[in-house]
């Protein structure tokens, strides 16, 4: 019998029968790889189960210090100066919408604090542009 070859990409003939069992390889691989990645949010606790089975040492609890670190930095406000700047902000809800679309609008997270506290007119200028769309 005879077999019809083909001249591969590479420049080896090989023979079409091979095409079906080629597909049904790739086939395999690609259910292997789609299975096992997702693309959803992983939970909290399963990637410091996968960082402590990984290894010896404790890098986990490391990220997560470095993580309440830079919470307590954001949310806790270390001396007084700081908390009078936003205290407005925390006592009217109103300000405080204002302020945060402010600051998300010109993509500065200093303009918060000086919004709440209205420092330079900053308030005035956020009021104007957030509503308005006044920008000078």
């Amino acid at each position: 019998m005879e077999q019809i070859y083909k001249i591969s990409a590479c420049g080896k003939p090989q023979p079409a029968s091979c095409r079906p069992l080629r597909l049904a390889i790739l086939t395999v691989c690609l259910l292997a790889v789609l299975t096992q990645v997702s693309g959803r949010p992983s939970d909290v606790t399963k990637p410091e189960e996968m960082i402590s089975s990984t290894s010896s040492s404790s890098p986990a609890s490391t990220v997560l210090s470095h993580n309440l670190k830079r919470r307590s930095a954001e949310e806790d406000y270390d001396d007084e100066v700081d908390y009078e700047r936003v205290k407005r902000c925390h006592e009217d809800e109103d300000v405080n919408e204002l302020c945060q679309r402010c600051s998300k609008v010109t993509k500065s997270s200093i303009v918060f604090p000086m919004c709440c506290s209205n420092e330079d007119e900053t308030m005035d200028w956020c009021k104007a542009y957030v509503y308005y769309g006044i920008q000078n």
